[in-house]
């Protein structure tokens, strides 16, 4: 299947992205957050930007026929939407956390870099940097701490706020092509002889009907939750496009169902 055959069927998957993409953006772009505002704003402003981006690379990913490769990618919107919900239940307390310990996460990451690398930071800059992490160190307790949700793992996380199912599914699949684990080998094999299996190396359609709707069902999962927070005036947007991503999935489905039924 050519790019042009696959993005001819799936157009329109492609276009219920893409209409959501450009409404956010069109929304975004003359929003700022108040002077006066709170970390969990903070969050949910960046959480905004990155699921809306991630939902363009994996449009880009499917139409290019590398669906597939897009899981990983849906497996971060899924913690993400995880995680934003898990904050919300104790905005003040989890949303400074996690903002602070951003500079724990950057001083740690030069323990693994030569002393030639380290010497070319500026000595201002590595000054800084060093500050912000002891000060950090100090909010938290401990130079070592268990992450920025104090040692609660992403599936306790996920159990509270009522999406478990999700982080069984999406999440831990996603992890199998993020870390190449052996689950995932067997979707890089072509359709040869069993004894003498070929290559998957071009594109295909393989996983598109199934990633597309996924990414975006947890992109306005995402924008819903913050429009909530920060009053973006998404809601009746969402649903509209969400009726209309689920209509042209039911649609694509039942015609690849019959297509398979018929006799050939």
């Amino acid at each position: 299947m050519t790019r042009e055959e696959l993005y001819q069927r799936f157009k329109g998957g492609f276009d219920q992205a893409e209409a959501l993409q450009g409404y956010v953006q069109k929304l975004l772009e003359p929003f700022r957050l108040p002077e006066e505002r709170t970390a969990y704003q903070e969050i949910c402003f960046f959480f905004t930007t990155k699921a809306v981006r991630l939902l363009s690379a994996v449009v880009l990913l499917c139409r290019d026929g590398y669906a597939t490769e897009a899981r990983g990618l849906v497996r971060t919107l899924c913690q993400m939407c995880i995680d934003l919900h898990w904050i919300g239940l104790k905005e003040d307390e989890r949303a400074s956390r996690y903002i602070a310990f951003f500079p724990i996460t950057r001083w740690n990451s030069l323990r693994g870099i030569s002393q030639g690398e380290f010497d070319q930071i500026p000595p201002e800059k590595r000054k800084r940097w060093k500050t912000e992490y002891q000060k950090a160190a100090q909010q938290f307790g401990t130079d070592r701490p268990e992450g920025w949700a104090g040692g609660i793992r992403i599936d306790q996380r996920a159990s509270e706020v009522g999406l478990l199912p999700h982080y069984n599914t999406v999440f831990r699949s996603g992890s199998s092509f993020d870390h190449t684990d052996a689950h995932s080998a067997v979707w890089y094999f072509g359709k040869g002889d069993a004894k003498r299996p070929a290559a998957q190396l071009g594109p295909s359609d393989e996983d598109v009907l199934l990633i597309l709707p996924t990414a975006y069902t947890y992109c306005a999962m995402i924008l819903s939750r913050v429009d909530d927070v920060l009053s973006l005036h998404l809601k009746a947007k969402l649903e509209e496009l969400a009726g209309s991503m689920k209509s042209w999935r039911d649609s694509q489905r039942k015609s690849e169902s019959a297509q398979i039924a018929s006799p050939r």
